[in-house]
């Protein structure tokens, strides 16, 4: 996705309509704004990247930054990710939430759930 503070409707399928009376949802990178804070989200590698998405969402106000993740394992990689996620708050202040996936792909990666 490369339409920055961008968003397109999609629409949902027809059982989740029927489920909850909504037929569409926003899709983008879009922030919640809520009474006390605003929320913006980052997925995987975005973290890794040079022109990270929280950078430009710490600029327009985001509090709270929330990563779910799917980094694979390797031997002090978390080392890189916690200087990563240190690197980000220390830029933008705020707090950033990190979540990352657990299991097997079927026998090439592991993820180790580090969070």
């Amino acid at each position: 996705w490369t339409k920055l503070r961008e968003t397109e409707e999609f629409t949902l399928p027809q059982i989740i309509t029927d489920i909850t009376g909504q037929s569409t949802v926003p899709f983008g990178t879009a922030v919640i704004s809520t009474r006390d804070t605003i929320i913006g989200t980052e997925i995987c590698e975005e973290l890794f990247t040079s022109q990270s998405p929280h950078t430009s969402m710490g600029l327009d106000g985001v509090e709270v930054f929330t990563n779910g993740s799917g980094s694979h394992f390797q031997l002090r990689k978390i080392h890189s990710r916690m200087d990563l996620i240190k690197g980000a708050t220390e830029k933008v202040g705020g707090v950033y939430v990190y979540s990352n996936f657990i299991g097997c792909d079927g026998g090439r990666l592991y993820f180790d759930g580090c969070c």
